[in-house]
């Protein structure tokens, strides 16, 4: 088995997501999930990119602010600000 590492800039919110909808599609089968373990990379995917490049596919790292992710980037953020509305917020002072 492959394990599968997405980097999402706003990991939180994008977390719970995650997991909300992977409970969603498996309720009648709980409590098995898709993506039973999701994890928070420390320094994010560029510091263990720089790390561990060989065990990333595809073997190459393009930040976020290179321009031609531009139009991802601003799509993002403002649909961030939708995410951040989400009523299963974290408890504030998880945060």
């Amino acid at each position: 088995m492959q394990d599968v590492i997405q980097y999402v800039m706003f990991f939180v919110v994008s977390l719970r997501f995650l997991r909300r909808k992977d409970r969603d599609i498996n309720v009648n089968d709980y409590p098995h999930l898709f993506y039973p373990e999701v994890y928070l990379l420390d320094g994010g995917y560029k510091s263990f990119y720089e790390q561990f490049a060989d065990l990333c596919s595809p073997i190459g790292y393009v930040s976020m602010l290179h321009p031609d992710h531009s139009d991802d980037l601003k799509y993002y953020r403002a649909k961030s600000l939708t995410w951040s509305n989400d009523k299963t917020r974290l408890p504030s002072k998880i945060k």
